[in-house]
């Protein structure tokens, strides 16, 4: 894990990852047990998928935002969202905070 202070190839400076899934097959086997985001927090969803599909990388993100804020309603919170190839074969999940 990077702390705080390095720069993060997919977000930049001041994020640091805070929970992790890989291996997983569906958003089904973790999405439950994704930390709670706090108030007024900056968040960066982080994916590295195995099988890409250009044309869902929008759907596939807006998917897991909405998923994110429906679990955590009435707070204010802005989240980035990254899709890319995985460099390993096999699916990743990364939540980064700054």
């Amino acid at each position: 894990m990077k702390t705080k202070d390095e720069k993060d190839p997919a977000f930049g400076e001041g994020f640091a990852s805070v929970w992790e899934a890989s291996g997983w097959e569906y958003v089904r086997d973790f999405i439950g047990s994704i930390p709670e985001p706090e108030d007024g927090g900056t968040y960066a969803l982080d994916f590295r998928l195995k099988q890409r599909q250009q044309s869902a990388d929008t759907s596939f993100a807006l998917f897991m935002l909405g998923a994110m804020l429906m679990q955590n309603p009435g707070k204010s919170v802005r989240i980035h969202c990254c899709a890319e190839n995985s460099n390993d074969g096999m699916n990743r999940f990364r939540l980064l905070k700054n």
